[in-house]
């Protein structure tokens, strides 16, 4: 138990520390830690793997589309 403890805590702590800061710098999401955090989960528990990447790119791309639905609605 102390073993699985122990990698379970590497193995999280490194995704977090490392995987999380490397994809919001590479896509320049330009959103809060929490909610990268919360659609990579979200994308990995709806798509899998690949909802690493997915989930923050869809929560970006919805930001966008508020932001730009906005701006038109008040011109």
């Amino acid at each position: 138990a102390i073993i699985l403890s122990v990698v379970g805590v590497v193995l999280i702590s490194s995704i977090d520390n490392v995987l999380r800061p490397q994809l919001t710098h590479w896509g320049h999401l330009d959103l809060h830690p929490f909610v990268v955090l919360v659609s990579m989960l979200g994308g990995l528990a709806v798509i899998g793997g690949g909802g690493l990447i997915i989930g923050p790119l869809v929560v970006r791309l919805t930001t966008e589309v508020l932001r730009i639905a906005s701006e038109r609605r008040f011109v």
